[in-house]
Order: C-alpha cells, then structure tokens, then sequence
C-alpha cells in the first residue's frame, strides 16, 4: 500500500507541474496571437471537459458492439478506445 501511496504522490506532483507548464506555454503562445488568446486558452484549458463529454458519448455504444461481436470483456474496447 505504501508503494502505491508513493506512486500517487509522484504522479499528482508530476501531473501538476505537467499541467502549470502547459499552462505557461499556451499563455506564452496566445501572447503571441492576441486575436486567439481567448481560443488557444479555451482549447487548452476545456480539453479536458471536452475529453470527458466524448468518451460519455462513444464508451456506451463501443461496449455494446463489444458485447454483441461476443467479446469476453467488453470494457476491454472501451479502454483501447480512450487510448
């Protein structure tokens, strides 16, 4: 449990500085662009949500295909999917 716990931390911590960096350079980059700030900020920061709505609208049917072709594990295909 330890080793996971230290596991989490170091990929939280990672994710972070992944995430202020990304941050940085967008802003850096919509400086550059002033007439896109507003898109290239919007496009990086609601990436996420945008992820999200995408796989709560492909996962379902994916898994039913999955289920139909007689897949033993269907969230199987979900999985590759969202990679």
């Amino acid at each position: 449990t330890l080793l996971q716990l230290l596991l989490r931390i170091v990929t939280g911590v990672t994710s972070a500085l992944i995430f202020v960096s990304g941050g940085l350079l967008v802003s850096r980059l919509a400086a550059l662009h002033a007439q896109r700030a507003g898109l290239l900020l919007g496009l990086y920061y609601g990436g996420t949500g945008i992820g999200i709505v995408a796989a709560s609208l492909l996962v379902p049917p994916v898994m039913e295909a999955a289920a139909a072709q007689g897949a033993p594990h269907p969230w199987q295909w979900a999985w590759i999917l969202l990679g």
